[in-house]
Order: structure tokens, then C-alpha cells, then sequence
């Protein structure tokens, strides 16, 4: 597998090409992106308190003085990464045409 950049490697909008790729790592990039999808759609449906008082949870079990402020800050940004992250995921996969099982694009563009 090779990876080839068009432009200058530190661009952000340069491209870049996947070269060489098995049908096995292509399968295996695309299972990991169809269980990241999912995994945003859940965090999606969840309610935001209800989110919140999870990754505390989680969050006290690493760091006894946690600061449920912090933890709301926190997760407000992870999830407006997720947000762009589902949005890169879908048309990726639906530019490839590799949908997983049951999967039913919205339009998220």
C-alpha cells in the first residue's frame, strides 16, 4: 500500500491517494468507518443530560476530582467533531458506493 500526496504534505488541501490497497484492507477501512457511523448515530439519539451525566461517569473513574462543567465543555466539542466526522464518513462511503448492511443515507451534506 502506498500513499501519495498531490501538492505539499503540510496543505491541508492537498489530496492524497491510497495506492496498492488489498481487497481485504479496503473491506477492513470500510467495516471501520460503517461501526464509527453507528457509533455517532447513537451518541446522536441520546439525550444531551443524559450524555453528559454518562461521560462524568466515566470521567470520575479516571480523574476523582472531576468537574462536571469541564466535562459538559468537553463533550460539546467531541461532539461537533463527531458531527464533522459523520458528515466526511457518509460521503465517503456513499462516493465509494460501499453502504453497510441496512444502511439508510440520510442527507447529510
Amino acid at each position: 500500500m502506498q500513499r501519495i500526496v498531490n501538492g505539499h504534505f503540510a496543505d491541508p488541501n492537498s489530496t492524497r491517494d491510497i495506492t496498492g490497497i488489498t481487497p481485504e484492507e479496503f473491506k477492513c477501512l470500510i467495516e471501520i468507518l460503517c461501526e464509527k457511523y453507528k457509533s455517532i448515530e447513537q451518541v446522536y439519539g441520546m439525550d444531551e443530560n443524559e450524555r453528559d451525566k454518562i461521560l462524568f461517569q466515566i470521567e470520575l473513574q479516571i480523574n476523582p476530582d472531576a468537574d462536571m462543567q469541564k466535562v459538559k465543555k468537553q463533550a460539546k466539542e467531541t461532539f461537533e467533531k463527531w458531527t464533522d466526522q459523520y458528515r466526511i464518513i457518509y460521503n465517503f462511503l456513499t462516493a465509494i458506493n460501499q453502504p453497510y448492511p441496512g444502511a439508510e443515507y440520510p442527507n447529510h451534506n
